[in-house]
């Protein structure tokens, strides 16, 4: 089993751009994100079985959807997680689009589903207490492409592994 999700994966100039935000935060026992590591979660898949992971691959080459512009423009604290992320005040219609499609695409296979609404959100930080008061530039994404990603745990913390990419064109 591998435990799975979709997202939109950053290029390094975002990432760059991120880290150097990230590296502002400062809070007790505050876990910081690795650079390699920062991604917006499109679909939580949960621990998959190999022949999921071949079907969602297939599924995912046949998706089409239109690149997605966002501007994370908000630092959130969400308490349940205790997680810091960036935000977006407003979320795209094609953002919208796309995560509908990926529920669509996997819902007859055996994986998890979230409950809640989606938001767009890019995890900085987790243990932490409260809502850092950060100014900051708000960061712009253009994502032309959307991943299947792999979670990994290792000895040295959770690291996070590209399964494929697709390119997002309507």
């Amino acid at each position: 089993m591998r435990r799975v999700f979709f997202a939109l994966w950053p290029d390094d100039t975002i990432r760059t751009e991120v880290s150097q935000l990230s590296e502002r935060l400062e809070q007790p026992g505050l876990r910081k994100l690795k650079t390699t590591n920062l991604h917006v979660t499109l679909a939580f898949l949960g621990n998959v079985e190999e022949a999921v992971i071949l079907t969602l691959r297939q599924r995912a080459r046949a998706l089409k959807s239109s690149p997605v512009a966002l501007q994370f423009n908000e630092i959130d604290y969400w308490s349940k997680p205790r997680i810091v992320c960036l935000t977006c005040q407003k979320q795209p219609l094609y953002l919208y689009r796309l995560v509908n499609a990926l529920n669509h695409l996997i819902r007859d296979l055996p994986v998890h589903r979230e409950n809640r609404p989606f938001r767009a959100h890019m995890t900085l930080a987790r243990k932490a207490q409260y809502r850092p008061q950060i100014c900051f530039n708000a960061i712009s994404m253009r994502a032309k492409k959307f991943a299947l990603v792999e979670s990994v745990s290792l000895a040295s913390g959770v690291e996070y592994r590209l399964i494929e990419s697709w390119e997002l064109q309507a």
